[in-house]
């Protein structure tokens, strides 16, 4: 998997899964981030998907709070 950081506030990401296994379930997935500042609180958002063989594709949304 690789992330690029820009300005420690913008963030993209992606990563294969590659194996020698017959049946393996994932394989691609990207995702992308933000970091915002507001006071002494930073707010996280982040997408992330990610492939699947068997299924529709797992999409990911995710906010956090830090102190």
């Amino acid at each position: 998997g690789l992330e690029y950081g820009f300005n420690e506030m913008f963030f993209l990401r992606g990563g294969y899964v590659g194996t020698n296994q017959d049946e393996y379930l994932y394989g691609a997935s990207f995702g992308a981030g933000v970091n915002l500042k507001w006071g002494s609180t930073i707010i996280t958002f982040d997408y992330s998907w990610m492939e699947n063989e068997y299924f529709d594709a797992h999409q990911f949304f995710t906010v956090k709070f830090g102190f």
